[in-house]
């Protein structure tokens, strides 16, 4: 399947984008050789209301002490075999209460070292069954009872074939999770009769709607007896990473919820749409109060059964409905109050869904039209107009399906939204949000897990903030975690200083009382808009979308997934502190790094910087061994523009012949030049025609300089002079002589500086704010 025209329109941070454009250089993170990594877990999930034991590898799975996962679990960590102490593999059993919500999931390991990455984990209400490895052939199936989930992977070059039994008139779906799962796999799916080795006419999927190239279908047997089903890559690829989840049973298959959005507090029922035969039953949401921004829904048939793969649903502060039939013409149209989220699909050939809504002069009207971005084939036209039936604003069919119009006149404005290709069915479902443009932001994490000492501060990286309408700062700050707090503000027009820069260090710091674990941490990102406060969750979408492959639209409902791991005391408490807050342009500016070093700890400790931007110097050097203390002089060249340099240091030791590496916090010093210069006070300043008068400037060093400053009087009217003074380094302020010569002219002057020139810093000049001299008879 094709993802065209995906739109973002901020996504209301809805997170994950299908880009089909170079990427800018990766962000250079720090990476931390003391936490434990994770490799793919095999089988890739379980049934609900059972108890599993996992056999898992990696690196740093010794200690064990919990797991971290987005569903209810229970953990226990065998003690037999040495379970536990080997750092490359371990066991442990898991049991998943009968009541957890099925779905793609998430898993971690967490040791008294930190948490692992995150791995993709299915919890199903399907029996789950192992794939055998003699079932590369139609002669020699693996047999399967169903309802079943089958655990599987593709190898190269072959094809996985299953048998089953049904009754006559028996109804079975059949979905591939396999790319939807992070692997690779493009999976096709074909029925055959057993009885003749015959596929059966027409009945096989690739690429079926909603799944994202994954394969899925529902079929009526007409025939009792027994059947196959292969699986198999569409280019015959496999390997290890090929793994896949084949379910059957009587499961309905959904494509959306209907509504596709909830509003945020209220309790709510949605409907599902697809290609499903028989009702399914509602499905119930709970308020939700917190910042999330998704959750999911199962779909079942009325008369119960087995659920069908969840969908995802938007949480939203404005209200949420669906269109209303019939709306097909402006007569008909549904009336809507804004802000408002309508979920539409187009069942008849030739629908259009026709909205009204009122506007007066100059109130804006927002509208974005959401298909791929939903899992939904539908392609979008949308078209105003207005109460004589003129078209006033339409969307490019070329790109994302939106509209931005300001009402020229009082009236009642009807939207027009069709099927852009006239295709028409129960797949051809839309999502539209409608407003009057109002302020809406998001900001992106660089991470989604972070493993931290009790008493030490460590460093989160925001990557990007997107804004829409937007005007003022935006606040980061960590919440719900009792002793776990940082802060940081992240200014309008702040971006990255380089392309593999984050954009700011979120500081975190864990109270010496925390106890080890791991927590959920929620990160909320805050703007106020007049009296309005805007309130969303910093997400780790790209890290999260890393897990999936590719996948153009990874679970929206796992974007908000990030997890605090409190470890066992550190090795090393590392921290960071500067000579001045200003790093003045050309003039180094020490920065002093000390290690507090636990009961015989003594090694050498290796120093990295991250976010450094391109014309700055960090003079990095170890902490010798036994040593606690060095300096290194930070330097910003004149071509460092004035800003704020988000930086932090990484240190690396060796304790017990195993490497550990810990974070400062979040350093940040700010770029200015040398020194600046202002009039005291502030002016105006009259100067009769003929006659001298004494003016002050104020000098103020920054950063680290000490040097001289030269001061002169810029922009002076006709035959108005000043001569120049030289600051010595002791002296803050100087006197500087206007004189007005006889043939000078009367009037205002508004626009005459001070510059301050550092003669010790390469003449670097700096000017003061403008101010009036009035040169009077």
């Amino acid at each position: 399947m094709l993802f065209r025209r995906c739109f973002w329109p901020l996504a209301i941070a809805w997170g994950f984008v299908a880009v089909a454009s170079a990427q800018p250089p990766a962000v250079t993170l720090p990476t931390f050789p003391q936490v434990p990594t994770l490799n793919p877990i095999t089988p890739s999930g379980m049934t609900r209301g059972t108890t599993l034991e996992l056999a898992v590898s990696g690196s740093n799975l010794d200690q064990p002490i919990g797991v971290r996962a987005s569903f209810p679990v229970q953990a226990e960590f065998p003690t037999d075999a040495n379970n536990g102490n080997d750092p490359g593999k371990l066991r442990v059993k898991l049991t998943v209460p009968a009541d957890a919500p099925i779905g793609m999931q998430s898993l971690a390991i967490v040791t008294k070292r930190g948490i692992s990455n995150a791995t993709n984990f299915c919890v199903d209400d399907l029996p789950q069954v192992i794939e055998v490895d003699t079932n590369r052939a139609k002669t020699t199936p693996q047999v399967l009872a169903i309802p079943a989930v089958v655990a599987a992977r593709a190898d190269g070059e072959v094809t996985d074939w299953f048998q089953f039994a049904v009754t006559a008139n028996q109804r079975l779906s059949f979905e591939v999770i396999g790319h939807r799962l992070g692997s690779p796999i493009d999976p096709v799916i074909r029925i055959y009769s057993q009885a003749t080795g015959r596929e059966l006419p027409g009945i096989y999927s690739d690429d079926a709607p909603g799944a994202q190239t994954d394969s899925r279908l529902t079929y009526t047997f007409k025939d009792a007896g027994n059947y196959l089903i292969s699986v198999h890559d569409q280019q015959y690829r496999g390997g290890p990473n090929f793994f896949y989840r084949l379910r059957i049973g009587d499961f309905p298959i959904a494509i959306a919820a209907y509504p596709m959005g909830v509003q945020r507090g209220q309790a709510a029922t949605v409907n599902f749409a697809g290609t499903t035969p028989d009702p399914l039953a509602p499905a119930a949401i709970p308020a939700i109060p917190d910042l999330r921004s998704h959750v999911s829904a199962a779909p079942r048939y009325a008369q119960g059964g087995a659920s069908g793969w969840p969908v995802d649903l938007f949480v939203t502060d404005a209200p949420n409905l669906t269109d209303i039939e019939p709306n097909n013409d402006a007569a008909k149209a549904q009336k809507l109050t804004l802000p408002v989220n309508v979920t539409g699909r187009f069942l008849d050939k030739g629908d259009v869904d026709c909205y009204a809504i009122t506007l007066t002069k100059g109130q804006r009207l927002k509208v974005v039209g959401q298909t791929y971005e939903v899992l939904s084939p539908s392609e979008l036209y949308l078209t105003l107009k207005n109460a004589m039936g003129g078209e006033v604003a339409k969307s490019n069919p070329q790109q994302a399906a939106t509209i931005d119009f300001t009402a020229p006149a009082d009236g009642v404005y009807t939207l027009q939204v069709e099927q852009l290709n006239f295709v028409s069915g129960p797949n051809e479902v839309y999502f539209l949000q409608l407003s009057h443009g109002a302020a809406d932001f998001a900001v992106k994490l660089g991470v989604d897990r972070v493993s931290l000492a009790p008493g030490t501060t460590s460093a989160i990286p925001i990557l990007a903030q997107t804004r829409t309408d937007l005007p003022g700062p935006i606040e980061v700050s960590i919440t719900g975690i009792a002793g776990v707090t940082g802060s940081v503000v992240i200014e309008p027009g702040r971006a990255p200083l380089a392309p593999n820069l984050p954009l700011m260090w979120l500081p975190i710091t864990v109270a010496p009382n925390v106890a080890m674990g791991s927590y959920p941490l929620q990160i909320e990102a805050k703007s106020t808009v007049g009296t309005t406060v805007i309130r969303r969750e910093a997400v780790a979408s790209d890290v999260i979308a890393s897990r999936f492959s590719g996948l153009p639209f990874p679970p929206r409902v796992l974007q908000t997934e990030t997890t605090l791991a409190v470890t066992a005391p550190a090795s090393v408490k590392l921290s960071a502190t500067l000579a001045a807050n200003e790093a003045a342009k050309t003039v180094p500016l020490n920065l002093t790094i000390r290690a507090e070093r636990a009961a015989g700890v003594d090694g050498e400790i290796a120093l990295t910087a991250f976010g450094v931007p391109p014309n700055v110097t960090l003079a990095l050097k170890p902490i010798p061994k036994g040593m606690n203390e060095v300096v290194i002089p930070l330097t910003a060249a004149i071509a460092v523009p004035e800003t704020i340099l988000p930086l932090i240091i990484r240190g690396q030791i060796k304790v017990n012949n195993r490497d550990e590496a810990m974070l400062t916090a979040p350093i940040s010093p700010r770029v200015t030049l040398p020194a600046t210069v202002t009039l005291e006070p502030a002016g105006p300043v009259s100067l009769k025609i003929g006659q001298k008068t004494n003016i002050k400037a104020k000098i103020a060093r920054l950063g680290t300089y000490a040097g001289p400053v030269a001061i002169e009087v810029k922009n002076l009217p006709a035959n108005v002079t000043a001569a120049r003074v030289t600051a010595a380094p002791d002296q803050a302020e100087v006197t500087l002589e206007l004189t007005a010569a006889g043939n000078a002219m009367p009037g205002d002057k508004g626009d005459v500086q001070l510059s301050a020139t550092a003669t010790g810093a390469g003449n670097q000049v700096a000017n003061s704010p403008n101010w009036t001299l009035k040169v009077v008879k």
